[in-house]
């Protein structure tokens, strides 16, 4: 028999363990020299080292704040008067969604958390979103709603954990959220660029019209904008998508128009329209196949989710939703010692990320100009060996297009985020400002470049040399430093294994069962088959004639 059938129990029972372990490999466990912490599982496993522990840094801070301010509510619960809207959710969805000639603000309460603060800010005239709402409801729609009613749409879907919660919706179903203690500044200015949009509607055309001369003077004014470069071809209809396009840009970026030649020729574009976004000097075009490609929201809107952020935007929660799964990070620690150097230090990120756009779209464009090379080459050969289906053979011999590591650059405030740092990269201090490059999968990262010098903003070069070695693009990597144990490092090694070959372990392990248990199945098999032949015979007509 081979094995007992204990063994045999055992083994099943680590196989079932194991297929558990593997639903739960989202889990992802973040260590300095004494402690560990677990943090939330979310469908972004890879960045969840960012956002979530950032996201839980945030709610931490909210709910403090939110307390501080409860004494305050509760004496105001007597005297309620309501100022927004109150929808349900069919109304949330008929109402917002419905038309795209809607945006506004939303106010999320919920009265199963008894939130003590949610009175205050939804129904006394001296709150923030009151007064915002006294101002501008002329232009724009103010809702409420009681997430109590659906709290999974709230958590799951919005990701609202927090009471109250205040949010902009466009028509897209894109939410920018605001929390309670956010400036009443803050929400003045991104209502001034929402109010002008509502006014758009019937209009032909966008007003905001520009010239080549006039985008110096954009690029020093605005960090990021959308511009939309068209002929007389363009319809009424085109302008309708585009209004459609610039509400999800809302306190975002702005977006211009123009039919300047000159302003194409700068850019090199040779087919019209065309929509690109200008981020800090770098334009980046919008991959239209088509004119007709040029009127889909959902994609427009998908391209812009990114590119509306300045080129080295700040890493915050918000953002790192928007991170890609196979990413990597260049996460700038800004040191504010000062409002001047942290101004000179934001400066200077912007331009080590335009001189790495720069650089990486050089380093592409040779590649593909290698790959042309290399596809005339093989279409050459197939002529000299006098192939009469050329084009059918050409067809499909793919163009190799370059595919790099991506990157992103982004910044976060040092001294703000100082505990986390240390926790995540056991960097204790930051005593001037630094690059750190995070893998991925967020467990192991590089500060040095590959001869141990940090890498420190003054020294442009060296980090862009050491992104394009760490992004296996240019050179060896230099050594990485680990985010967690190296016990845990291992682990998640092997499951990581484990799981890219988890069919073929189970079948192998079924086919180690059979094997080992050959014998006993043989004989299993045979028993069955007499069994059944003898049951047969019984069943045939001259057995039934001599039992008789």
């Amino acid at each position: 028999m081979g094995l007992s059938m204990g063994f045999i129990k055992t083994l099943v029972l680590c196989l079932s363990l194991y297929s558990i372990v593997l639903r739960g490999s989202s889990l992802v466990i973040l260590t300095n020299n004494t402690s560990l912490k677990a943090f939330e599982e979310g469908k972004n496993v890879n960045h969840s080292l960012i956002g979530a522990s950032l996201l839980d840094v945030v709610t931490t801070k909210e709910k403090r704040l939110i307390n501080t301010e409860a004494e305050t509510s509760n004496q105001l619960e007597s005297q309620l008067v309501s100022y927004f809207e109150e929808i349900n959710y069919d109304q949330l969805h008929n109402n917002v969604y419905s038309s795209f000639r809607q945006n506004g603000f939303i106010l999320f309460t919920s009265k199963d958390k008894r939130c003590t603060t949610c009175n205050y800010y939804a129904h006394n005239a001296a709150s923030a979103f009151v007064k915002l709402l006294k101002e501008y409801k002329s232009g724009i729609p103010f809702y409420s709603f009681d997430c109590s009613s659906n709290p999974w749409y709230c958590q799951q879907e919005l990701g609202i954990h927090t009471y109250p919660t205040f949010a902009y919706y466009n028509l897209m179903g894109e939410f920018t959220f605001f929390t309670s203690h956010t400036p009443f500044e803050v929400l003045i200015k991104f209502a001034e660029t929402i109010r002008p949009l509502n006014n758009l509607d019937g209009k032909p055309h966008i007003d905001s019209v520009v010239r080549l001369k006039e985008l110096e003077s954009l690029e020093s004014q605005y960090p990021t904008f959308f511009l939309y470069i068209h002929d007389y071809g363009s319809t009424s209809e085109d302008f309708n998508y585009l209004r459609m396009f610039s509400r999800s840009l809302a306190g975002y970026a702005p977006i211009f128009r123009s039919d300047d030649k000159n302003l194409a020729n700068y850019y090199n574009i040779t087919r019209l329209p065309h929509l690109m976004a200008v981020r800090n000097g770098v334009s980046f075009s919008y991959p239209a196949e088509s004119v007709s490609s040029m009127r889909d929201p959902i994609r427009l809107c998908s391209w812009a989710a990114k590119l509306k952020y300045p080129l080295v935007p700040e890493l915050t929660p918000e953002f790192a939703k928007t991170l890609d799964d196979d990413s990597y990070l260049a996460i700038a620690l800004v040191n504010p010692i000062s409002r001047h150097v942290e101004s000179q230090d934001l400066h200077n990120i912007q331009s080590i990320g335009k001189q790495w756009v720069q650089t990486i779209r050089s380093i592409e464009r040779n590649q593909l100009l290698n790959a042309r090379k290399e596809w005339w080459d093989y279409v050459n050969y197939l002529k000299a060996k006098g192939y009469e289906d050329v084009p059918f053979r050409a067809a499909k011999h793919a163009l190799p297009l370059p595919e790099n590591n991506k990157i992103t650059f982004v910044w976060l405030n040092a001294h703000q985020w100082k505990s986390w740092i240390s926790d995540t990269f056991s960097i204790k201090s930051v005593p001037y400002s630094r690059f750190v490059l995070v893998h991925p999968s967020g467990l192991k990262y590089w500060d040095q470049s590959e001869d141990g010098t940090l890498l420190k903003l003054d020294q442009p070069a060296r980090i862009i040399n050491t992104t394009l070695s760490v992004l296996s693009i240019k050179g060896q990597p230099p050594p990485y430093n680990l985010t967690v144990s190296h016990e845990y490092f291992w682990l998640v090694q092997v499951k990581e294994f484990l799981a890219s070959y988890q069919k073929y372990i189970w079948l192998q392990a079924g086919c180690f069962i059979f094997v080992l248990y050959w014998s006993s199945v043989k004989s299993l098999l045979y028993r069955a088959n007499r069994s059944l032949i003898t049951y047969l015979k019984q069943r045939s007509p001259q057995y039934l004639r001599k039992s008789i």
